[in-house]
């Protein structure tokens, strides 16, 4: 009875091992795509979207669209396991059809860290992925302001590259100010990414404009923006952790001259 329970054990590891081997998961976002790439379970991504460019393993993925035009059909197709992405219509209709489905929509640096755990503890990647998010909270850690606390920095974030739409009600972006000692002059907006003109920003007077693309002339001529790399910027994977230094790194500066 005893070997019958050993050969058990043996033969039921083996059909677990063979099913995490040939796991099928589908990414529908960017961020995604670098999150599971991050958690060790790249290898794992059949499919994903045209913009997933990130890490170079990612160029080799078929790609399914670009995701917002992406057909239950489409996905189904793929024969997946698992579908990645953020919170959509599509994945509640695939959620509804049995296909097992992970949102990632961190909120805070600290999301980042704890959603890329998480990914490995459902793909059985979790020593890769605690090792990552461990660095990734040690990054995070190392973001706070440097300034009085009483001279936060009025900042904007654009979120077009024409400088009509700004970052408002965006929960990670606000988090990683207030770590940095700045506050977004549009945070209390309804919107995500309010539309704005030159009347508002300059009725809004921030210090500094950080942006993912180069500035119109209309904007460089009155406010100092400084540029990060789209990617980082606008995908709220682990390299935001690298945008978010940068803009702790201006604010602070700024705080600093404010404060002497």
């Amino acid at each position: 009875m005893r070997l019958s329970a050993i050969a058990l054990s043996i033969v039921l590891f083996g059909f677990v091992e063979a099913s995490l081997a040939s796991m099928r998961i589908i990414s529908l976002t960017p961020h995604a795509t670098e999150m599971l790439f991050a958690a060790g379970a790249g290898e794992h991504i059949v499919a994903t979207v045209d913009a997933s460019d990130f890490p170079a393993q990612a160029h080799d993925i078929p790609k399914l669209g670009d995701g917002l035009n992406t057909s239950v059909e489409h996905v189904l197709q793929w024969q997946p396991d698992w579908v990645v992405g953020w919170p959509s219509r599509l994945m509640d209709q695939l959620k509804s059809l049995g296909i097992k489905t992970l949102v990632l929509e961190p909120r805070s640096l600290e999301e980042i860290a704890q959603q890329v755990q998480t990914i490995g503890q459902t793909f059985d990647t979790a020593l890769e992925a605690k090792a990552r998010s461990e660095g990734l909270r040690t990054q995070a850690a190392g973001l706070k302001a440097d300034h009085a606390a009483s001279s936060l920095v009025p900042v904007a974030i654009l979120a077009s590259p024409d400088a009509q739409f700004v970052l408002g009600q965006h929960a990670l972006i606000n988090d990683v100010l207030a770590r940095c000692g700045a506050v977004n002059v549009f945070a209390k907006t309804l919107s995500a990414a309010p539309s704005v003109s030159l009347e508002s920003l300059l009725a809004a007077r921030p210090t500094v404009i950080f942006s993912g693309y180069p500035p119109p002339q209309w904007l460089a001529a009155r406010f100092e923006v400084r540029v990060i790399d789209p990617d980082w910027l606008y995908r709220p994977g682990p390299r935001f952790l690298d945008a978010a230094e940068r803009i702790c790194t201006k604010v602070q500066q700024v705080g600093q001259s404010v404060d002497r």
